[in-house]
């Protein structure tokens, strides 16, 4: 039978309903024996309740002493770090560094620390720079403090061929304010994404010892390339100084010889490196020959010669110096290229000026063009691209600066011989006074595929005269002899001034 009982809070039964249910007396529990393991360890709980109460409460303040340190706010670390700007040196206009003829290099700066760190300045570091020494308060983060330091060069640290404005810096000693301190050192270059260099000290000593390097060349042997005006160079040369420089020949244009630019080879003090360049000749009709040092940048000696490119931490300088056998040199070049080279004239035919805007002048000739040859291209060739062996190519840019007035754009005519019109870039009005006659340059192509550059004189007093008649300015025929433009004047065409 089931039935419900109903309690009150003592635990008494105070109703039911159906036949209650006896359960009978509480039995008392019966007691376990301790285990093996509670024999052996209450009674040495018992024994040890004073040491145990102890180590307790040793423990738990340990516990509260760790919690305590862990949750305390750490000491602050020292920031190596400047922001650092240019100062003005006495006696100076603007800021920036600057080398003394005794070769010591001195700089000045403006300079605030983090805050809550000073700063102290112990010095001028980087390659090329000896000990250095620093005037300098300790800079903290209170205002801007002024920075001096000093150095002597060094041109002989290999290093600093390749040296950047990064490869530069001050070391520095920062103290925060609990007292911790650090040493490292802060870079003269922005780190922030656009930020610019606080000063290019590599190129202040670069340009100090490039301006005392010293080069030359040993000899020039030449290769020539088949059916094309360019032959391979070969350029010994000697690096006579005593620090340690990146070599290469410097692309240029010269009167009949054009020079590529070669890659750059690093050259140690004494020694000796070979550079690999090209060159090209630019006319068949004179003999092939190296410019003269004095038509040529910053020159060594006398003579004809090469002009060379020092470079050294991103700076570079160019050197002209002598080149010794450049007169057997010029013949075994003209021997190579043009040997069976055609015969070539050209004459005016006709020229007319072309619309331009004010105060310049444009013109377009007709040229009657013979030659022993099967095809001719008009323009001028040059080296393009990067150094010779990685890319560079000799060519015609239609869209190139023009080197003259008379610099023709490109043009071509199919056949040996026939009538071809060239554009002449012209230029100012201005500078018609002092304009002298020019070239043509052609490139005949033979029947073997052959190419051989011929330039032609553009010496007709036409064109000086059609120019001087698109600026609508008069001008003498004495005064165009003085300026170097023959007599052939034999009636102006109908196109002149048109």
């Amino acid at each position: 039978m089931t039935g419900r009982l109903e309690l009150d809070e003592s635990g008494r039964v105070v109703g039911s309903h159906g036949d209650p249910v006896d359960l009978g007396p509480v039995v008392a529990p019966v007691p376990r024996p301790p285990g093996p393991a509670a024999r052996v360890v209450v009674p040495v709980l018992r024994r040890h309740r004073r040491g145990l109460v102890v180590a307790g409460a040793g423990a738990l303040g340990a516990a509260v002493l760790v919690t305590s340190v862990l949750g305390r706010a750490p000491e602050p670390e020292p920031v190596v770090a400047l922001d650092l700007s240019n100062a003005i040196l006495a006696g100076n206009s603007i800021g920036g560094p600057e080398v003394g003829p005794d070769g010591r290099l001195s700089v000045a700066f403006a300079a605030q620390a983090p805050p809550g760190t000073r700063i102290a300045v112990t010095g001028l570091v980087g390659p090329g720079l000896g000990a250095s020494t620093v005037d300098a308060p300790v800079v903290d983060d209170s205002g801007l403090a002024r920075v001096s330091a000093a150095a002597p060069l060094d041109c002989t640290d290999p290093a600093l061929v390749t040296a950047q404005p990064r490869d530069y810096g001050l070391t520095v000693r920062a103290t925060a304010s609990s007292g911790r301190s650090a040493e490292g050192l802060v870079p003269l270059t922005r780190t922030l994404p656009g930020g610019r260099d606080v000063t290019r000290l590599n190129l202040a000593v670069a340009d100090w010892c490039l301006a005392r390097a010293s080069v030359e060349v040993l000899s020039v042997s030449a290769t020539p390339v088949p059916g094309l005006p360019l032959a391979d160079l070969a350029v010994q040369v000697r690096n006579t100084g005593s620090q340690p420089l990146a070599v290469a020949t410097q692309r240029a244009s010269g009167a009949v010889l054009d020079i590529d630019l070669s890659a750059d080879v690093v050259v140690a003090p004494g020694g000796e490196a070979v550079l690999a360049t090209r060159t090209a000749l630019r006319d068949c009709t004179a003999v092939p020959s190296l410019d003269p040092l004095s038509d040529l940048p910053n020159p060594r000696g006398d003579g004809p010669g090469l002009t060379l490119r020092l470079s050294s931490a991103g700076s570079y300088t160019l050197r002209s110096v002598p080149v010794p056998g450049a007169e057997a040199l010029g013949r075994r070049l003209g021997n190579g290229l043009c040997s069976g080279a055609p015969r070539t004239s050209a004459a005016l035919v006709d020229v007319r000026r072309v619309a331009t805007t004010p105060g310049s002048w444009r013109l377009r000739a007709t040229l009657s063009v013979r030659t022993d040859g099967v095809g001719v291209r008009v323009g001028r060739e040059r080296f393009v691209g990067p150094a010779a062996g990685a890319g560079s190519f000799l060519g015609v840019e239609a869209d190139a600066r023009p080197a003259s007035a008379w610099d023709a754009r490109p043009a071509r005519l199919d056949g040996g011989a026939g009538i071809v019109a060239v554009d002449l870039p012209g230029g100012r009005c201005a500078d018609l006074p002092v304009l002298s006659p020019g070239v043509l340059a052609l490139r005949v192509v033979t029947a073997d595929g052959g190419i051989h550059p011929v330039e032609v004189p553009l010496d007709d007093e036409r064109l000086i005269r059609a120019a001087y008649a698109a600026c609508a300015a008069p001008v003498s025929g004495t005064e165009l002899r003085e300026r170097g433009w023959p007599s052939r004047l034999r009636g102006l065409p109908g196109g002149v001034g048109a």
